[in-house]
């Protein structure tokens, strides 16, 4: 029997809520994928001698998870493996701050590191169809913008701070 364990691909692990905002006092559970009841505990060092330590979720009885701080962030996990039950996986569970469930993951294994995924970018050319728009009154350049660009359809929510001839001699304070 083999063990060993596995920095998971983001050290630092950041949760948000189930509207996108940080979850600000969050918990991670995490159980073996084969009995989602069996606590199977993360651990800080890559030596697997200190387990995260685990407190009560509230309003869940004998769950116990990993307190995320005021950020929705904590970390780094280390993942166990056991090359002699290599089925033996993680099944997670993230909390509120008040015990609810948030969502689950079944099967996560923190993986062996390796590759990675190129980034392709495309670029697009466009051609800025609305007039007065936030990419034409910042154009860049020396060229002269035509008075027929600053026609307005719809300005801006900063549009009175621009110097216009009717508000020259204004002094603008920000």
């Amino acid at each position: 029997m083999a063990l060993s364990f596995s920095l998971a691909p983001n050290p630092k692990w950041y949760i948000a809520d189930l509207t996108g905002k940080p979850l600000a006092g969050g918990y991670l559970a995490t159980y073996s994928n084969l009995d989602h009841t069996l606590l199977n505990p993360v651990f800080t060092d890559a030596s697997g001698l200190t387990p995260w330590p685990y407190v009560s979720v509230p309003n869940q009885g004998a769950t116990l998870g990993i307190l995320f701080d005021e950020n929705g962030a904590q970390g780094p996990f280390y993942f166990q493996l056991n090359s002699a039950v290599p089925q033996q996986l993680y099944y997670l569970e993230v909390y509120d701050s008040g015990g609810v469930l948030q969502w689950t993951i079944d099967n996560f294994t923190p993986g062996s590191g390796g590759g990675i995924t190129p980034i392709i970018t495309t670029v697009v050319n466009i051609t800025n169809m609305v007039t007065n728009s936030p990419m034409l009154r910042n154009k860049i350049g020396d060229v002269a913008i035509a008075t027929a660009e600053f026609l307005k359809i719809a300005p801006g929510a900063h549009s009175g701070l621009a110097q216009t001839p009717a508000n020259a001699g204004l002094i603008l304070y920000s």
